[in-house]
């Protein structure tokens, strides 16, 4: 199966700025696994770019993509503790429930899932 995200935004930028853009991707009825991302990007002065990468469909609280919630994913998370969105310490992983800030409730989903590993 085939799934195509579409999402439409501008932006100006010019040679010497960047971006950073974050899109919600719905993965309740996806298998786990890796999947790759693709994104294109289109200029004014014709200039076409391209960049890609890859997602990682885990457990709710692996923020590592190890497949295992675990200490490691902790961690990470007290790195952020605190932290809302734009901060130097924020890391969009460990907002869990997606209220752009890293608190209590985060921990919760974690601690929840604490121990749980993925068997491909």
């Amino acid at each position: 199966m085939k799934t195509i995200l579409l999402i439409h935004f501008k932006t100006d930028l010019n040679n010497t700025t960047s971006t950073t853009i974050t899109f919600t991707w719905n993965t309740s009825d996806v298998s786990y696994g890796n999947y790759t991302i693709s994104v294109y990007a289109t200029q004014t002065s014709q200039e076409i770019g391209k960049v890609g990468g890859c997602i990682v469909v885990t457990l709710l609280g692996d923020l590592n993509a190890d497949s295992t919630v675990n200490i490691k994913d902790l961690f990470q998370i007290a790195k952020a503790f605190g932290a809302s969105l734009g901060q130097e310490k924020w890391n969009s992983n460990a907002d869990l429930n997606e209220d752009r800030l890293i608190k209590i409730s985060d921990l919760f989903i974690i601690a929840k899932n604490f121990g749980k590993t993925l068997e491909y």
